[in-house]
């Protein structure tokens, strides 16, 4: 079971369901590895300007989040089996859930609670 408050979205790829979520963590190390904030990468989603390694990075974080021990070959084979169309769709969804959840979990508050210590 999922928790939209929490960012956690139930995401069918391929015929298979799957628990996803991007937490605090995960988005600074999207932003990071893909060099650019959210909000760009919403808005390039939204105007159909995005990559192929830009989905991947975003799902294998999510699937992450979501408790799913997956590595990045076997999200690659996820994608290709699912097509572009699903993925797409898929990881906006992801994105919207990022921006609606209004209760970001208490291990990452505490998380960066130390890390300011």
């Amino acid at each position: 079971m999922t928790n939209p408050l929490r960012g956690e979205v139930l995401v069918e790829l391929a015929g298979e369901e799957y628990k996803a979520r991007l937490n605090i963590d995960a988005i600074m190390n999207l932003e990071q590895q893909l060099g650019m904030g959210i909000v760009k990468l919403m808005m390039n989603m939204s105007e159909a300007n995005v990559r192929i390694t830009d989905l991947v990075a975003i799902l294998v974080a999510a699937l992450r989040g979501g408790g799913n021990d997956v590595k990045d070959a076997e999200v690659k084979a996820i994608v290709t089996k699912a097509g572009l169309m699903q993925t797409t769709q898929v990881v906006s969804e992801l994105l919207a859930a990022v921006v609606s959840s209004s209760d970001d979990s208490s291990e990452d508050s505490e998380s960066a609670k130390k890390k300011e210590d």
